[in-house]
């Protein structure tokens, strides 16, 4: 939550400076014109990074804290299959409604829909290995646990593909503040020296 907070305060910082230089008109000069301009580009190009890199941790924050009533639940607190399984059953519901409502970036909406519809599909196998519990019927039961070690895989598989997404999100933000936008703030403050040298 720290560099949360911290990213937010550059991005403050960056916008009003983005705004300053947006607000710079022409002034008939042609190296200081082009300066403007390459301010303005950078800035915006900057800012543009920081509000990506603040949806993609802004979506981090708030996906571990409704997956919470899951990453907590406790299997080995139960005495008995019964109230474990009602219990969890509860826990994935809790969790897949909060995560539907959660606004996801466009980078992984479609691995986080699969993955949120695995969720459903473990809430179906619980609700029949609940069945079987009750009913004491050893084939519903057998036939749960087969579908369920299958479909964690697959919950695991996507928890796998949601990661990788968000890394490769960061990877790409920060290949262009080193790049092409690292090159152009470079390219701009060595414009902005050389005209302060003319002076």
């Amino acid at each position: 939550r720290q560099k949360q907070a911290e990213l937010a305060g550059y991005l403050e910082t960056v916008a009003a400076y983005s705004a300053w230089a947006s607000s710079l008109r022409p002034c008939g000069q042609e190296s200081v014109d082009l300066t403007y301009e390459a301010a303005a580009k950078y800035f915006s190009e900057v800012e543009s990074a920081l509000e990506d890199m603040a949806d993609i941790m802004d979506f981090y924050f708030a996906f571990n804290e409704v997956a919470q009533p899951l990453s907590s639940f406790d299997a080995s607190a139960y005495d008995t299959d019964k109230d474990r399984i009602y219990d969890l059953y509860y826990a994935v519901d809790e969790a897949s409604t909060a995560m539907s409502q959660l606004d996801c970036p466009a980078f992984m909406a479609e691995t986080y829909k699969l993955y949120i519809s695995r969720l459903s599909h473990f809430m179906a196998i619980l609700n029949e290995q609940y069945i079987g519990v009750q009913l004491n019927d050893p084939l519903r039961l057998a036939a749960g646990i087969y579908m369920l070690v299958r479909v964690e895989k697959e919950n695991y598989d996507y928890s796998v593909m949601l990661t990788r997404d968000f890394n490769l999100q960061y990877e790409k933000v920060g290949e262009r503040l080193g790049g092409w936008v690292g090159e152009l703030g470079t390219e701009l403050a060595e414009n902005c020296a050389a005209l302060l040298r003319a002076m």
